[in-house]
């Protein structure tokens, strides 16, 4: 199907030439033709795929570009951000303005929210859904770090019994703080033992044999 020539207005024409007339990649054009059996079904779907992406992408300096890329040429973590900002401004200049002044005052700084959840160990993510919810950074500290207190007392069930993460550190393996963070990031404790053990894995993998013993690569370090 590859080398088939169709006929296409009026010219026999292979894939890739119809593609490239078209202005989309010859595997997306072929996934469709192979789906409906319809080049000019193929060709609406293909063009309605280009509309939708021209009508997501921003002018940014002369170029047409995702807000993914504007972030990343900018130097801006947070993409979601930039989106919201733009929705709001509907400026994409202005958004990136607004991105890098969004800074908070805390203790007397003025700190990224990034920077605020490194000083107080909280996640970044978290905290800043609760500054939404707020307003204010201090009651959204202290209502993260209420939900991870609430965590660490909770006891999670594992392996039939209802246990603390301290119990359960004991007896799986893995230090409780290990064991918190991974658990913190999947939800799911047997997850959260699986990812240490891989992690042990992947480091362990990376020693190797110097005199005898096993000593982790000084390229890894």
């Amino acid at each position: 199907m590859l080398n088939e020539k169709i006929e296409f207005y009026g010219k026999t024409m292979s894939i890739k030439a119809i593609s490239m007339e078209i202005g989309i990649s010859r595997e997306t054009l072929q996934k469709y033709y192979e789906e409906t059996h319809n080049i000019y079904e193929a060709e609406k779907i293909c063009r309605d795929i280009l509309m939708q992406k021209s009508e997501s992408l921003i002018d940014y300096n002369g170029e047409m570009l995702a807000i993914q890329t504007i972030a990343k040429k900018e130097g801006l973590k947070d993409a979601k951000t930039l989106k919201k900002y733009y929705e709001q401004t509907g400026d994409i200049y202005e958004a990136i303005k607004k991105c890098r002044n969004n800074k908070i005052e805390y203790n007397g700084e003025m700190l990224t929210m990034n920077a605020i959840a490194t000083r107080t160990g909280l996640k970044c993510d978290t905290l800043r859904k609760y500054y939404e919810q707020t307003g204010d950074i201090y009651e959204a500290i202290k209502q993260c770090s209420a939900l991870r207190k609430a965590m660490e007392d909770s006891k999670i069930e594992y392996n039939g019994e209802m246990l603390t993460l301290t119990e359960i550190s004991r007896k799986a393996g893995p230090s409780k703080t290990s064991l918190k963070k991974y658990f913190l990031q999947t939800g799911d404790i047997y997850k959260a033992i699986e990812m240490y053990e891989q992690k042990q894995k992947e480091y362990e993998d990376l020693k190797i044999e110097y005199k005898g013993e096993k000593k982790i690569s000084k390229n890894y370090c």
